[in-house]
């Protein structure tokens, strides 16, 4: 049970982790956009 959880909590971690990279990136984009305007 305990590896099942472990699992799950690597695979959310994970997850979250490329969702804040994708954010920061797009918002990153849209910064340098404006600036270059």
């Amino acid at each position: 049970l305990l590896k099942i959880i472990y699992n799950l909590t690597l695979i959310l971690s994970s997850h979250v982790f490329l969702l804040r990279m994708l954010f920061h990136i797009q918002m990153f984009k849209s910064l340098s956009i404006k600036t270059a305007e």
